[in-house]
């Protein structure tokens, strides 16, 4: 059995008119806000990443970067360094205003 995310646009109306007593006509639009409700934590092999959907994304960017930078002072830090040193960021607020759906 499969499972989808998808909701109907007429089941959260139904659903939101049997909550407020009014009738599904009555409801002229929707917009559905989400937001993660569950704690932050700490996870990873060592610990290494913090786990929460309330950080600053700019925030947490500049942080990520100055430590990367930080980490690199003296040149021969990376010259007996075995691990790579790296930092993703991803900007996937508006990834989907340049896709042709």
């Amino acid at each position: 059995m499969t499972t989808s995310l998808y909701c109907s646009p007429y089941i959260n109306s139904q659903v939101l008119s049997d909550e407020l007593n009014c009738g599904v006509d009555d409801i002229v639009n929707i917009e559905l806000n989400v937001c993660d409700t569950q704690p932050s934590c700490l996870g990873g092999g060592n610990n290494e990443f913090i786990f929460s959907g309330r950080l600053d994304n700019l925030a947490s960017s500049y942080c990520a970067l100055r430590a990367l930078i930080d980490s690199c002072e003296s040149p021969g830090n990376l010259a007996s360094d075995h691990a790579i040193r790296m930092v993703a960021l991803f900007d996937n607020e508006e990834v989907f205003l340049f896709l042709d759906l």
